[in-house]
């Protein structure tokens, strides 16, 4: 579990050993918002969501009819240049939206943060089929 005090960490460990369980009790411990992007059936998000109280969206990603967020909306602009500039554009607002939280203005203090998180926002952004 990651936070403005707390390391990113990888946990590693053979199955049946307790990973899953253990980012849930992380996950139910921690204060804040969480978003836990997990596709795989039987696993964190449904252990977590059993485990859970209070207010909790869910949203199943594969199923046939998805919530709507429209959070983050790729550049359809046919100029590369221009598409890459408003797809970093989108990339910085919603980062922003992500450190609300934190009660932080910017990730100017988290260099490495900051430019992961951008990194893989503009991932998601700039695939084809996004």
């Amino acid at each position: 579990m990651s936070g403005p005090n707390r390391p990113m960490c990888l946990v590693t460990g053979s199955p049946g050993s307790g990973k899953t369980m253990a980012a849930v009790i992380d996950a139910l411990r921690f204060q804040g918002g969480l978003y836990i992007a997990d596709p795989h059936a039987h696993s964190l998000a449904e252990n977590f969501l059993l485990h859970a109280t209070g207010d909790v969206l869910f949203d199943r990603l594969s199923d046939p009819f998805p919530l709507g967020y429209g959070l983050l909306k790729p550049s359809r602009h046919p100029d590369p240049r221009e598409r890459s500039k408003e797809n970093l554009a989108e990339a910085r607002t919603f980062t922003d939206i992500l450190i609300r939280r934190q009660g932080v203005e910017s990730l100017a203090g988290s260099p490495l943060k900051d430019e992961y998180l951008t990194a893989l926002i503009l991932l998601y952004l700039n695939q084809s089929d996004a």
